[in-house]
């Protein structure tokens, strides 16, 4: 996973998207999340990637959203440039992918079943930093 580290950006329609994963000491990342626009934030997530029980999370916090709960989706693929993410349980989404489009961008798809229509959005983020 190291290969997310850093600073990811992407502008559409004057929004502007941004990830920036930190390797944490721990054999875990720390992952801060916004959108923008102009100056205002339209969403924030802080997600933590770690290992618990022989197994990797990407846990997601997102204040307005679950009461401010953690929501957990465990790792289910690794290919080296590719991450796939699921919690059936979760009402949306319930599969994060991030793949490896180039040695600078990272293709991440957001996707589930939404009143038994599925339902995916995609977007490309270009690293801006290391």
């Amino acid at each position: 996973m190291n290969w997310l580290t850093g600073r990811w950006e992407n502008q559409r329609e004057g929004i502007k998207t941004v990830e920036i994963w930190e390797r944490k000491p721990v054999d875990e990342f720390q992952v801060r999340g916004f959108m923008l626009e102009g100056t205002d934030t339209l969403f924030a997530e802080s997600i933590k990637v770690a290992s618990k029980k022989r197994n990797i999370f990407y846990t997601v916090t997102i204040p307005d959203q679950n009461n401010g709960k953690p929501v957990a989706f465990k790792l289910t693929g690794n290919s080296g440039s590719e991450l796939i993410f699921e919690n059936p349980e979760h009402d949306f989404p319930q599969k994060i992918t991030y793949q490896k489009a180039g040695p600078d961008s990272v293709l991440v798809q957001i996707e589930g079943v939404v009143k038994n229509k599925v339902k995916k959005s995609e977007y490309y983020l270009k690293k801006t930093r290391n």
